[in-house]
């Protein structure tokens, strides 16, 4: 008996490091490398990655753009304002960008699922 409420402990233990790790290691990698890496990561440890604007406060507002390449600085323009704030060529180019890269659109997709329901 005394075993196997040393295992639950031990389970517990296990648990609370894996759900610390969920929150921590995403945003980690929001800071250290970009947001979709933190989205990799999340995915990995099946959580949500924190969102650009949350982790912006890391970094001074000018130093972060500067990290952007054009690409990111145009996905996170969709992200986080919309389509409607993307220029016709930014718009033009989105589509193109999600048809060679879906993988960093699934935040669209899962947009537009809960909007449909």
């Amino acid at each position: 008996m005394a075993k196997l409420r040393d295992m639950e402990r031990q389970l517990q233990s296990v648990v609370e490091t894996l759900e610390a790790a969920k929150t921590a290691f995403p945003s980690i990698f929001s800071v250290l490398r970009n947001q979709f890496a933190a989205n990799d990561v999340a995915a990995m440890l099946n959580a949500s990655a924190a969102e650009e604007s949350e982790v912006a406060f890391v970094l001074p507002d000018t130093q972060s753009k500067a990290l952007l390449t054009p690409a990111q600085r145009v996905r996170r323009i969709h992200r986080l304002h919309g389509w409607k704030a993307l220029t016709l060529e930014e718009q033009q180019w989105t589509m193109l960008d999600q048809t060679l890269h879906p993988e960093l659109y699934k935040w669209a997709r899962s947009r537009k699922r809960l909007k449909a329901a």
